[in-house]
């Protein structure tokens, strides 16, 4: 009977205070599709879950059309009998990598500037141990930007002053990730 003691002991699950704040990060994979196809998108974010509320901070990678790094505030509400099922809401705004200038007859200006970054869903996760979830999402994202381009031109009678060109995209596209979380 001593002998199975540790065995019993060990295999006893430590009950988690639902009352206290937890850390918790959540890595993300999936794929975004628009009307310009469908691009890879990686996001990680870290926070602290609180009850049925997550709130954190995230950071991520973004190839649809122009290649772009999103920094978002991460919120995140769990509900249904078990809480597998959760929303979740991220904003924030994305930088623009540098990227060299399309050489163009003329152009002398080349600038591509982030800007707000959207992204929300529905999510179901499945527990796989006390501290590991696996998360499947579906939601909706979007992504704004200007390119600011400029051109000289050049005639007989010498050259002109830059004639500038403002483009403003934005991007709506569905998504849908594969996440692992890690916490309590």
């Amino acid at each position: 009977m001593l002998l199975l003691l540790p065995v019993v002991i060990c295999a006893q699950e430590k009950e988690v205070n639902a009352k206290q704040p937890a850390l918790r990060a959540i890595t993300s994979i999936g794929i975004m599709g628009g009307e310009k196809g469908t691009k890879p998108v990686a996001q990680f974010s870290a926070g602290v879950m609180y009850r049925t509320f997550f709130a954190g901070a995230g950071i991520g990678m973004d190839y649809y059309r122009f290649n772009s790094v999103p920094v978002f505030a991460d919120l995140r509400y769990a509900f249904g009998p078990k809480k597998l099922l959760f929303l979740y809401a991220n904003g924030g705004y994305h930088f623009t990598g540098n990227r060299s200038i399309e050489q163009e007859f003329s152009k002398t200006t080349d600038r591509l500037k982030g800007g707000l970054y959207v992204d929300g869903g529905l999510g179901f996760r499945i527990p796989s141990g006390r501290l590991h979830r696996f998360a499947f999402s579906a939601g909706f994202s979007r992504k704004s930007m200007t390119n600011t381009v400029g051109y000289t031109w050049c005639g007989w009678g010498g050259c002109g002053g830059e004639t500038i060109f403002k483009y403003k995209y934005h991007f709506s596209r569905i998504t849908s990730k594969l996440s692992w979380e890690f916490g309590k």
